[in-house]
């Protein structure tokens, strides 16, 4: 599936709705590592590319994105906490978070969270910069784990972007900090046939 074009107005050149398609090996290492169980819903899914993974994972799941041109199940938004209480049940939320909206999502997500369940948001690594917006959250509920991914050009410009990402994960896991390589990358990437 083809991006959306950059906002001609924005100085930043965002895309509409923050929509950066995650590539399937992040997803692959993230469920190399973290054993994500039960239903699992994908609120922020844009184009389904990690729906797609979870599905040849042989995962139940339900997606979500606010952008109504996108095929999920619903197209409800994700910053209300009502939202949270209208999804299907799920036990654990994965999804690259539009980082727009990360201060408002992942402590209402979190509040949503089942006890054996969690949640495994692909942000950028400055998301762990205590600002005055998350600096309280991120004190109580620090991720459990953290799963550092090579740089990857999310614009397809040519260039990475000047912060990595990473899987931060809360919930029902092993705590630790873990890296992917780019070697590990590179064979995920054949694995999915990227």
């Amino acid at each position: 599936m083809t991006q959306p074009p950059l906002l001609d107005h924005d100085p930043a050149g965002r895309r509409p709705f923050d929509f950066y398609e995650t590539p399937a090996w992040m997803t692959l290492a993230l469920l190399r590592r973290v054993k994500v169980a039960g239903p699992v819903l994908e609120p922020a899914a844009g184009n389904g590319a990690i729906v797609r993974v979870l599905q040849k994972a042989g995962h139940q799941w339900w997606s979500n994105d606010l952008d109504q041109t996108w095929p999920t199940q619903g197209h409800a938004d994700i910053t209300q906490r009502d939202t949270w209480r209208c999804f299907p049940e799920w036990n654990w939320a994965v999804t690259n978070l539009p980082f727009n909206v990360a201060d408002q999502v992942v402590p209402i997500a979190h509040a949503f969270m089942l006890e054996d369940g969690g949640l495994a948001f692909l942000l950028r690594l400055s998301w762990l910069e205590p600002t005055a917006a998350r600096q309280d959250f991120l004190n109580q509920y620090p991720p459990k784990r953290l799963i550092v991914l090579p740089r990857h050009d999310f614009r397809g410009s040519g260039q990475t972007d000047s912060v990595t990402s990473a899987w931060m994960v809360w919930g029902h896991v092993e705590p630790g900090i873990e890296v992917v390589t780019k070697a590990e990358r590179d064979a995920l990437g054949k694995q999915d046939g990227q």
